[in-house]
């Protein structure tokens, strides 16, 4: 099983090396390094494009850190408007080789599950499951069905929700 080296957010700005205080706005930058991807955040001060370029920047936010309080649990807001475009970026080649197609398909099923996209059809292409996933007013995008193991399936899972900094549900056992 290959290991991905994407972390949650540093809370540090990447180019100056500060803290990202609390209630502080800031900007997340997800790009490709290599066969892999690479989350950095930068401090207001820092950012104005962070230099990034645009062929192996995936997606980028704004955000605010919130810490949680000190009872009761952690809230996350889901942006899918970040979720889609890193999803629509997923699949503009093959560049991004099994990593990124094991990303692309659990985050088309998260899609799915937030009636942001929906499932049009599938089909067998070549052995392999092929899901046809249409936006509202937009295309339809091919995914196709890596066939995951529960393990790996857990790990693929954990990486979305750090590079995309979400709490995940727990999969239900079978």
């Amino acid at each position: 099983m290959e290991e991905w080296k994407i972390g949650a957010s540093s809370r540090h700005c990447f180019k100056c090396q500060a803290e990202i205080e609390p209630e502080a706005d800031y900007y997340s930058a997800i790009v490709r390094k290599d066969e892999s991807f690479e989350r950095s955040d930068y401090c207001e001060g820092c950012w104005d494009g962070a230099g990034l370029d645009p062929q192996s920047a995936f997606a980028f936010w704004r955000t605010r850190w919130t810490p949680a309080p000190a009872r009761g649990p952690r809230r996350i807001r889901f942006d899918p408007d970040v979720a889609l475009e890193f999803f629509r970026r997923l699949g503009e080649d093959d560049r991004d080789g099994d990593e990124g197609r094991k990303l692309r398909y659990l985050l088309g099923l998260l899609l799915f599950r937030r009636k942001i996209l929906s499932l049009q059809r599938t089909e067998d292409r070549d052995g392999k499951r092929v899901l046809w996933f249409a936006e509202k007013e937009g295309p339809s995008h091919p995914v196709v069905d890596p066939g995951l193991p529960a393990d790996e399936l857990s790990t693929v899972r954990g990486r979305l929700a750090e590079l995309l900094d979400l709490d995940l549900p727990e999969a239900p056992a079978e």
